[in-house]
């Protein structure tokens, strides 16, 4: 036979609740639980010690108490019938219950108290409010009290927002302080710690060289430069990088509802800056790029993540690890392809790639790349940086007047227009300014990209740092010559299976569709260069002009039809590697039919390019090694070959 349930005793419950947890370090809590003690004395019900009724820092007034506190769960133990009938709850007065206004505080507390029998009892004035009071003239008089602490919160709330509204506006006009709170890298008197900046400005420099917050934060670690209480954590690295405080702004909030909003612009040089513009936005740009692309960063295991791309559809060339050879393979796969959307599924192995790209790389001629080479890498990397940071700043400001011209058109009144109107000009003049200064930033970089030493220098790193990362444990490493390769190489298109389109294709001359005054007009524009395969037609040029007795003969003709065949499937795969400086170079592996160019070192010590192309003389011989050992195999057989 099961046990019967026990049903609730009445008991008197004590609920205690203040606004800021200010006032757990005072009395509040101890002379509230004291004052319950004695009601319950009076009341001849024990006081229930093992329920928690306590909602420290919560307002009373936004009603946090009932939604997400105290209150609201003993409300809910009183509807599931928990809460014996008859039960007291005891407040010390009706501003510790509730301050949301009369007809919430009726509805949603104190009926729903007398709706199980639950009686309400104020110990300050001691008064009982039970069920069935509601026609007694006392009932008047919680009405009065529940109206009172409403109108007294609500006019405590407006002197807060005065009197913030006034140190907001010091805030911006004077610079003065608002609170003694400030980042953890400045000390009291909001001065700059130094350990602390010099590990701020290596966190920056870590992450322009495309380091992962985790493997940042790592580091901070084990190089303590400024060690954090519970150590530092990817978060806490990425909350800094993101941090407009590092610059010396100060962004305020107010609230509406229960939502924290910015309230205007940031304010400038409110703190002392610790890191320049410039590194700031490039690294906002830097996650701005890298957002929505997901999975882990750390290893690195393809250095041309950002600028590989395949030829056929501009889809980006995706790192697919099959395992460690022999079995296994890396490859690089069109994502497109492997989606089965517009493309096929071309792939290329990665071995193969990396080692094209970066054996041709290092032997890099300048004079191969660049019309008239001139300055240093280094003043090349830090000219993108600032393009980098003023284009982030650019979008900023742009975004700040789209948001002032949408406050200007749900504003009535006329003179906040005006401010809001004064403000967006400040940000378009700015805009202008910034627009100005990447206009010369761009110029700059242009002349700098065309200098000589600046590839020679690029080169040398690019050698060191292949070299450096034979081993294990270089994903950082990889990460810096990821970003070494990108100073210099715009893109890289990968030809898995050669050309794709024919000499005679239309694609020479692609029609695009533009619309003139709502009408359709086609314009004719020019496909990209050698995109086309004229294989045939230069041999047919070349032969039929210096061994045209050769050129008369039938087979040789299919034959080198056939190699140009060939050219259009996986051994005609070749990669075009696309420069900042408008060049581009076509890299042939080893084995491939394609034609393209690769490095090479001449018996003067000399490095230039030099052209590959398939060996015809080699391979026709042995097509017609081939063809006669075929051919006399099938007479023996009875068998006649066909050419």
């Amino acid at each position: 036979m099961s046990q019967r349930r026990r049903k609730p005793i009445p008991k008197v419950y004590s609920y205690i609740r203040f606004s800021t947890p200010e006032q757990s370090m005072g009395d509040s809590e101890r002379r509230q639980l004291e004052l319950a003690k004695k009601a319950a004395k009076k009341i001849g019900l024990p006081l229930d010690d093992t329920l928690d009724l306590t909602d420290r820092g919560l307002s009373g007034y936004h009603g946090v108490h009932r939604t997400k506190g105290k209150l609201g769960d003993f409300l809910a133990m009183v509807e599931a019938k928990h809460i014996a009938a008859g039960s007291y709850l005891l407040v010390e007065n009706f501003t510790r219950l509730s301050r949301e206004g009369t007809v919430k505080t009726l509805r949603e507390v104190i009926f729903k108290l007398w709706d199980h029998g639950i009686i309400l009892q104020t110990i300050s004035p001691e008064e009982k409010y039970e069920p069935g009071c509601d026609k007694d003239p006392k009932f008047m008089v919680l009405f009065l009290f529940l109206r009172q602490a409403e109108e007294s919160s609500r006019q405590k709330s407006e002197w807060g927002k005065a009197n913030w509204k006034q140190k907001r506006k010091l805030a911006r006009e004077q610079g003065v302080h608002i609170t003694k709170r400030r980042p953890a890298w400045l000390d009291e008197d909001f001065k700059p710690i130094p350990h602390a900046v010099k590990c701020l400005k290596r966190i920056f420099k870590l992450k322009l060289q495309g380091v992962g917050v985790a493997t940042i934060a790592e580091k901070m670690n084990q190089e303590k430069i400024w060690e954090r209480p519970n150590g530092w954590r990817s978060s806490y690295v990425k909350k800094i990088i993101t941090n407009r405080a590092v610059i010396g702004e100060c962004q305020l909030h107010i609230k509406q509802g229960n939502k924290r909003i910015p309230d205007g612009d940031p304010i400038p040089d409110y703190y002392p800056k610790v890191v320049s513009n410039d590194q700031f936005f490039a690294v906002q740009k830097q996650l701005a790029g890298n957002r929505g692309c997901g999975g882990r960063k750390d290893r690195c295991s393809n250095l041309f993540t950002r600028i590989i791309k395949c030829a056929y559809c501009g889809g980006t060339m995706q790192f697919v690890d099959k395992g460690k050879p022999p079995k296994g393979q890396q490859y690089l796969q069109c994502s497109n392809g492997y989606r089965s959307h517009k493309c096929e599924r071309y792939r290329i192995r990665y071995d193969e790639c990396e080692n094209l790209i970066l054996n041709n790389c290092i032997k890099l001629n300048p004079g191969e790349v660049l019309p008239d080479p001139d300055e240093q890498t280094e003043k090349c990397l830090l000219l993108r940086h600032r393009i980098d940071a003023k284009e982030a700043e650019k979008r900023d400001i742009d975004r700040q007047i789209d948001n002032l011209v949408d406050q200007i058109s749900r504003t009535e009144s006329e003179s906040i227009r005006d401010r809001y109107q004064d403000r967006v000009t400040k940000c378009e003049s700015k805009l202008s300014e910034i627009e100005g200064e990447l206009l010369e930033a761009e110029h700059e970089l242009s002349i700098i990209e065309q200098d000589e030493n600046m590839v020679s220098n690029w080169s040398k790193n690019l050698e060191t740092l292949k070299d450096a990362i034979v081993g294990e444990n270089v994903a950082e490493l990889r990460l810096r010559l990821r970003i070494h390769l990108e100073e210099l190489i715009d893109r890289i298109e990968v030809f898995a299976q050669g050309y794709r389109e024919d000499e005679n294709d239309e694609n020479k001359r692609r029609p695009k569709w533009e619309k003139v005054k709502g009408k359709k007009r086609v314009k004719f524009i020019p496909a990209q260069p050698q995109q086309a395969d004229d294989f045939f037609d230069v041999c047919e040029a070349q032969f039929s002009e210096f061994v045209p007795e050769l050129w008369e003969d039938r087979m040789f003709r299919k034959f080198v039809w056939h190699l140009a065949e060939q050219r259009k499937t996986r051994k005609g795969r070749f990669i075009r590697i696309f420069f900042n400086t408008g060049r581009h170079v076509d890299l042939v592996p080893e084995g491939s039919l394609a034609s393209g160019v690769e490095l090479r070192e001449n018996k003067w010590k000399r490095i230039g390019w030099s052209f590959e192309s398939p060996k015809i003389d080699r391979m026709w011989r042995d097509f017609k090694t081939d063809y006669r050992k075929k051919k006399g195999k099938s007479t023996r057989q009875g068998k006649p070959v066909t050419t």
